[in-house]
Protein backbone atom coordinates (compact mmCIF):
# COMPACT_ATOMS: atom_id res chain seq x y z
CA UNK A 1 0.00 0.00 0.00
CA UNK A 2 1.23 3.29 -0.60
CA UNK A 3 1.65 5.94 2.24
CA UNK A 4 -0.68 8.30 0.95
CA UNK A 5 -3.83 5.61 0.56
CA UNK A 6 -2.64 4.86 4.16
CA UNK A 7 -2.87 8.65 5.28
CA UNK A 8 -6.04 9.79 3.38
CA UNK A 9 -8.68 9.53 5.83
CA UNK A 10 -6.04 11.24 8.22
CA UNK A 11 -3.95 14.12 6.63
CA UNK A 12 -2.28 14.75 3.48
CA UNK A 13 1.42 14.18 3.06
CA UNK A 14 3.68 14.97 0.37
CA UNK A 15 5.60 11.19 0.74
CA UNK A 16 5.33 8.90 -1.69
CA UNK A 17 6.38 5.20 -1.49
CA UNK A 18 4.96 2.21 -0.53
CA UNK A 19 4.71 0.43 2.82
CA UNK A 20 4.79 -3.09 3.66
CA UNK A 21 3.31 -3.33 7.42
CA UNK A 22 2.62 -1.27 10.31
CA UNK A 23 4.57 -2.11 13.94
CA UNK A 24 3.99 -0.11 17.57
CA UNK A 25 6.39 -2.50 19.01
CA UNK A 26 10.57 -1.36 17.71
CA UNK A 27 11.45 -5.09 18.53
CA UNK A 28 8.88 -6.39 16.17
CA UNK A 29 9.48 -3.88 13.06
CA UNK A 30 10.40 -5.94 9.87
CA UNK A 31 11.39 -4.32 6.66
CA UNK A 32 9.48 -2.04 4.94
CA UNK A 33 7.25 -1.34 7.98
CA UNK A 34 6.43 2.22 9.39
CA UNK A 35 7.14 2.48 13.09
CA UNK A 36 3.95 4.00 14.91
CA UNK A 37 5.80 5.61 18.18
CA UNK A 38 3.47 6.64 20.59
CA UNK A 39 4.27 9.16 22.57
CA UNK A 40 4.04 7.96 26.02
CA UNK A 41 5.28 9.32 29.41
CA UNK A 42 9.07 9.86 28.32
CA UNK A 43 8.14 11.69 24.98
CA UNK A 44 8.89 9.89 21.76
CA UNK A 45 12.03 7.78 23.05
CA UNK A 46 14.61 8.63 20.32
CA UNK A 47 15.99 4.78 21.50
CA UNK A 48 12.95 3.24 20.14
CA UNK A 49 12.98 5.09 16.96
CA UNK A 50 16.44 4.30 16.48
CA UNK A 51 16.01 0.45 17.37
CA UNK A 52 12.76 0.35 14.52
CA UNK A 53 15.32 2.08 11.75
CA UNK A 54 18.15 -0.15 12.54
CA UNK A 55 15.65 -3.46 11.87
CA UNK A 56 14.30 -1.76 8.74
CA UNK A 57 12.10 0.91 9.57
CA UNK A 58 11.21 3.39 6.51
CA UNK A 59 9.14 5.95 8.34
CA UNK A 60 7.84 6.93 11.62
CA UNK A 61 4.93 8.34 12.31
CA UNK A 62 4.82 10.98 15.70
CA UNK A 63 2.27 12.50 17.93
CA UNK A 64 2.36 15.97 19.41
CA UNK A 65 6.04 17.50 18.24
CA UNK A 66 8.02 16.85 14.54
CA UNK A 67 11.50 15.01 15.05
CA UNK A 68 14.45 14.36 12.75
CA UNK A 69 15.55 10.60 12.89
CA UNK A 70 16.93 9.88 9.38
CA UNK A 71 13.48 8.44 7.99
CA UNK A 72 10.46 10.57 6.93
CA UNK A 73 8.67 11.49 10.41
CA UNK A 74 4.84 12.40 9.81
CA UNK A 75 3.25 13.77 12.74
CA UNK A 76 -0.65 13.45 13.09
CA UNK A 77 -1.84 15.32 16.10
CA UNK A 78 -4.26 12.29 18.78
CA UNK A 79 -2.07 10.17 17.22
CA UNK A 80 -3.48 7.25 19.00
CA UNK A 81 -7.04 8.12 18.48
CA UNK A 82 -6.31 7.26 14.43
CA UNK A 83 -4.71 3.39 15.43
CA UNK A 84 -8.22 2.04 14.56
CA UNK A 85 -8.05 3.58 11.12
CA UNK A 86 -4.78 3.07 10.08
CA UNK A 87 -4.74 -0.53 11.15
CA UNK A 88 -8.59 -1.19 9.36
CA UNK A 89 -6.74 0.40 6.02
CA UNK A 90 -4.18 -1.35 5.87
CA UNK A 91 -5.00 -4.53 6.87
CA UNK A 92 -8.02 -4.93 4.93
CA UNK A 93 -8.48 -8.48 5.39
CA UNK A 94 -9.11 -8.66 8.87
CA UNK A 95 -12.33 -8.09 8.52
CA UNK A 96 -13.20 -11.30 6.76
CA UNK A 97 -12.18 -13.40 10.24
CA UNK A 98 -14.90 -13.64 12.72
CA UNK A 99 -13.43 -12.88 15.93
CA UNK A 100 -14.93 -14.83 19.16
CA UNK A 101 -14.09 -12.77 22.00
CA UNK A 102 -13.76 -14.10 25.97
CA UNK A 103 -13.98 -11.88 28.43
CA UNK A 104 -14.50 -11.95 32.46
CA UNK A 105 -11.97 -11.97 34.88
CA UNK A 106 -11.04 -15.56 35.44
CA UNK A 107 -11.05 -18.43 32.74
CA UNK A 108 -10.66 -16.97 29.96
CA UNK A 109 -7.41 -18.78 28.75
CA UNK A 110 -9.34 -22.02 29.41
CA UNK A 111 -12.21 -21.54 27.59
CA UNK A 112 -10.31 -19.91 24.66
CA UNK A 113 -8.31 -23.20 24.56
CA UNK A 114 -11.26 -24.89 24.64
CA UNK A 115 -13.20 -23.33 21.98
CA UNK A 116 -9.77 -23.83 19.48
CA UNK A 117 -9.55 -27.45 20.79
CA UNK A 118 -12.45 -27.71 19.52
CA UNK A 119 -12.68 -26.42 16.38
CA UNK A 120 -9.58 -27.90 15.23
CA UNK A 121 -11.21 -31.46 16.46
CA UNK A 122 -13.98 -30.83 13.95
CA UNK A 123 -11.44 -29.79 11.17
CA UNK A 124 -12.18 -25.99 11.47
CA UNK A 125 -8.60 -23.95 11.07
CA UNK A 126 -8.70 -21.22 13.81
CA UNK A 127 -6.32 -18.67 15.36
CA UNK A 128 -5.56 -18.70 18.92
CA UNK A 129 -4.76 -14.90 20.28
CA UNK A 130 -4.31 -14.57 24.70
CA UNK A 131 -2.51 -15.19 27.65
CA UNK A 132 0.04 -17.74 25.66
CA UNK A 133 0.85 -16.39 22.91
CA UNK A 134 -0.61 -16.14 19.27
CA UNK A 135 -1.18 -19.18 17.35
CA UNK A 136 -0.47 -19.64 13.62
CA UNK A 137 1.18 -16.54 13.28
CA UNK A 138 4.60 -15.37 13.28
CA UNK A 139 3.32 -12.09 15.79
CA UNK A 140 4.19 -12.26 19.66
CA UNK A 141 2.41 -10.44 22.31
CA UNK A 142 3.27 -10.03 26.70
CA UNK A 143 -0.54 -8.80 26.65
CA UNK A 144 -3.31 -11.05 27.11
CA UNK A 145 -5.00 -8.69 24.79
CA UNK A 146 -1.88 -7.98 22.07
CA UNK A 147 -1.75 -3.88 20.89
CA UNK A 148 -4.41 -3.28 18.03
CA UNK A 149 -1.79 -3.15 15.33
CA UNK A 150 -0.40 -6.75 16.10
CA UNK A 151 -4.19 -7.42 16.06
CA UNK A 152 -5.18 -6.38 13.16
CA UNK A 153 -1.64 -7.66 11.72
CA UNK A 154 -2.15 -10.86 13.03
CA UNK A 155 -5.98 -11.59 11.89
CA UNK A 156 -5.43 -10.29 8.80
CA UNK A 157 -2.53 -12.61 8.30
CA UNK A 158 -5.07 -15.42 9.36
CA UNK A 159 -7.44 -14.45 6.80
CA UNK A 160 -4.59 -14.45 3.56
CA UNK A 161 -3.91 -18.15 5.11
CA UNK A 162 -7.04 -19.21 4.64
CA UNK A 163 -8.08 -18.81 8.52
CA UNK A 164 -11.84 -17.85 9.08
CA UNK A 165 -12.03 -17.55 12.95
CA UNK A 166 -9.78 -16.39 15.65
CA UNK A 167 -10.77 -17.10 19.23
CA UNK A 168 -9.19 -13.84 21.25
CA UNK A 169 -8.96 -13.45 25.11
CA UNK A 170 -10.51 -10.06 25.30
CA UNK A 171 -8.96 -8.14 28.94
CA UNK A 172 -10.58 -4.81 30.15
CA UNK A 173 -7.35 -3.18 29.60
CA UNK A 174 -7.80 -4.37 25.86
CA UNK A 175 -11.20 -2.76 25.22
CA UNK A 176 -10.79 0.49 27.35
CA UNK A 177 -7.65 1.08 25.26
CA UNK A 178 -9.59 0.32 22.00
CA UNK A 179 -7.06 -2.69 21.31
CA UNK A 180 -10.07 -4.44 19.68
CA UNK A 181 -12.05 -1.27 17.84
CA UNK A 182 -13.51 -2.55 14.64
CA UNK A 183 -12.82 -6.09 14.80
CA UNK A 184 -15.40 -7.97 13.16
CA UNK A 185 -16.19 -9.63 16.80
CA UNK A 186 -19.44 -11.86 15.96
CA UNK A 187 -19.32 -13.75 19.27
CA UNK A 188 -18.73 -12.71 23.08
CA UNK A 189 -18.61 -14.95 25.99
CA UNK A 190 -18.53 -14.00 29.42
CA UNK A 191 -17.20 -16.30 32.18
CA UNK A 192 -17.34 -14.85 35.56
CA UNK A 193 -16.80 -11.12 37.03
CA UNK A 194 -14.46 -10.84 40.99
CA UNK A 195 -12.88 -8.23 42.14
CA UNK A 196 -9.55 -7.58 40.31
CA UNK A 197 -7.38 -4.94 38.17
CA UNK A 198 -8.39 -2.21 40.72
CA UNK A 199 -4.96 -0.54 39.84
CA UNK A 200 -6.07 0.30 36.91
CA UNK A 201 -9.53 0.90 37.09
CA UNK A 202 -11.06 3.01 39.60
CA UNK A 203 -14.04 0.84 41.21
CA UNK A 204 -15.90 -2.53 40.37
CA UNK A 205 -18.27 -0.35 38.66
CA UNK A 206 -16.13 0.97 36.59
CA UNK A 207 -14.49 -2.14 35.76
CA UNK A 208 -18.13 -4.01 34.75
CA UNK A 209 -19.14 -1.49 32.63
CA UNK A 210 -16.22 -1.54 30.46
CA UNK A 211 -16.12 -5.43 29.99
CA UNK A 212 -19.68 -5.11 29.25
CA UNK A 213 -18.75 -3.01 26.54
CA UNK A 214 -18.23 -5.92 24.55
CA UNK A 215 -21.21 -7.12 24.41
CA UNK A 216 -23.14 -3.50 23.04
CA UNK A 217 -20.45 -4.45 19.84
CA UNK A 218 -22.79 -3.68 16.54
CA UNK A 219 -21.05 -6.53 15.34
CA UNK A 220 -21.47 -9.00 17.97
CA UNK A 221 -24.64 -11.33 16.83
CA UNK A 222 -24.48 -13.77 19.22
CA UNK A 223 -23.66 -13.54 23.41
CA UNK A 224 -22.52 -16.66 25.40
CA UNK A 225 -23.11 -15.75 29.22
CA UNK A 226 -22.63 -17.53 32.48
CA UNK A 227 -26.05 -17.93 34.20
CA UNK A 228 -24.39 -18.62 37.28
CA UNK A 229 -22.64 -15.68 37.76
CA UNK A 230 -23.84 -12.59 40.40
CA UNK A 231 -23.58 -10.29 37.61
CA UNK A 232 -25.30 -12.19 34.62
CA UNK A 233 -27.62 -9.43 34.58
CA UNK A 234 -25.31 -6.53 33.74
CA UNK A 235 -23.90 -8.24 30.74
CA UNK A 236 -27.25 -9.57 29.95
CA UNK A 237 -28.93 -5.87 29.83
CA UNK A 238 -25.78 -4.92 27.53
CA UNK A 239 -26.66 -7.66 25.12
CA UNK A 240 -30.21 -6.49 24.38
CA UNK A 241 -30.85 -6.97 20.47
CA UNK A 242 -27.91 -9.89 20.72
CA UNK A 243 -28.95 -13.62 20.08
CA UNK A 244 -28.11 -14.57 23.64
CA UNK A 245 -26.98 -18.41 25.01
CA UNK A 246 -26.87 -18.84 28.42
CA UNK A 247 -25.07 -21.80 30.69
CA UNK A 248 -25.60 -22.97 33.85
CA UNK A 249 -23.75 -26.11 36.17
CA UNK A 250 -27.47 -27.12 36.31
CA UNK A 251 -27.11 -27.85 32.47
CA UNK A 252 -25.85 -30.97 33.89
CA UNK A 253 -27.91 -33.49 34.68
CA UNK A 254 -25.03 -35.20 37.11
CA UNK A 255 -21.97 -34.15 38.62
CA UNK A 256 -19.91 -37.10 40.08
CA UNK A 257 -16.48 -36.73 41.33
CA UNK A 258 -13.80 -38.76 40.50
CA UNK A 259 -10.31 -39.58 40.87
CA UNK A 260 -9.32 -37.83 37.72
CA UNK A 261 -12.38 -34.98 37.51
CA UNK A 262 -15.97 -35.55 37.34
CA UNK A 263 -18.36 -37.71 35.47
CA UNK A 264 -21.15 -36.02 34.42
CA UNK A 265 -24.07 -36.12 32.31
CA UNK A 266 -25.10 -33.31 29.73
CA UNK A 267 -28.35 -33.85 27.31
CA UNK A 268 -28.05 -37.96 28.07
CA UNK A 269 -24.45 -37.97 27.17
CA UNK A 270 -22.25 -39.18 29.95
CA UNK A 271 -18.57 -38.77 29.98
CA UNK A 272 -15.34 -37.94 31.94
CA UNK A 273 -14.09 -34.35 32.13
CA UNK A 274 -10.67 -34.91 33.41
CA UNK A 275 -10.01 -31.81 35.09
CA UNK A 276 -9.95 -30.60 38.79
CA UNK A 277 -12.25 -27.97 39.69
CA UNK A 278 -15.82 -27.29 39.32
CA UNK A 279 -15.46 -24.06 37.62
CA UNK A 280 -13.59 -26.27 34.76
CA UNK A 281 -17.02 -27.72 33.95
CA UNK A 282 -18.12 -24.55 33.44
CA UNK A 283 -15.35 -23.07 31.59
CA UNK A 284 -16.01 -26.11 29.31
CA UNK A 285 -20.21 -25.40 29.15
CA UNK A 286 -18.75 -21.96 28.12
CA UNK A 287 -16.69 -23.42 25.04
CA UNK A 288 -19.73 -26.22 24.24
CA UNK A 289 -22.17 -23.21 24.25
CA UNK A 290 -20.31 -21.01 22.22
CA UNK A 291 -19.65 -24.27 19.46
CA UNK A 292 -23.35 -24.55 19.81
CA UNK A 293 -23.68 -20.60 19.06
CA UNK A 294 -21.45 -21.60 15.69
CA UNK A 295 -23.98 -24.18 14.44
CA UNK A 296 -22.52 -27.09 15.68
CA UNK A 297 -24.94 -29.91 16.95
CA UNK A 298 -24.84 -31.59 20.59
CA UNK A 299 -24.23 -35.33 18.28
CA UNK A 300 -20.87 -33.40 16.96
CA UNK A 301 -19.34 -31.51 20.19
CA UNK A 302 -20.32 -33.56 22.94
CA UNK A 303 -18.63 -36.56 22.34
CA UNK A 304 -15.44 -34.40 22.41
CA UNK A 305 -15.47 -32.58 25.20
CA UNK A 306 -13.84 -35.60 27.06
CA UNK A 307 -10.63 -34.77 24.89
CA UNK A 308 -9.89 -31.67 25.90
CA UNK A 309 -6.81 -30.92 27.57
CA UNK A 310 -6.00 -28.05 30.21
CA UNK A 311 -4.02 -24.61 28.77
CA UNK A 312 0.02 -25.47 29.97
CA UNK A 313 0.26 -24.70 33.53
CA UNK A 314 -3.62 -24.65 34.39
CA UNK A 315 -4.80 -27.10 36.79
CA UNK A 316 -2.23 -29.72 35.32
CA UNK A 317 -1.88 -33.03 37.58
CA UNK A 318 2.31 -33.59 38.64
CA UNK A 319 3.45 -36.60 37.01
CA UNK A 320 3.56 -39.25 40.12
CA UNK A 321 6.94 -40.24 41.09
Amino acid sequence: MNIKQLLQKITPTEFDFAVDGLCLNSQQVQNGDIFIALQGVTGHGSDYIKQAIDKGCICVLVDSKDIECGVPAIRIDNLPAHLPTLAATFYTDASKVNVIGITGTNGKTSVACFISQLLTMLGKKNGLIGTLGISNSGQNSTNTTPDIITLYRTIDGYAKNGIDTAVLEVSSHGIKQNRIAGLNITHAIFTNFTQDHLDYHSDLATYKEIKTLLFSLDSVKSVILNQDDDSYSDFLNAAKGKKVIDYSLSNFTDIKTTEQGFLTILNTYVFEVPFLGKFNLSNILAAFSTLKALGFSDEKVIPLLHKLTPPPGRMQKNPKN
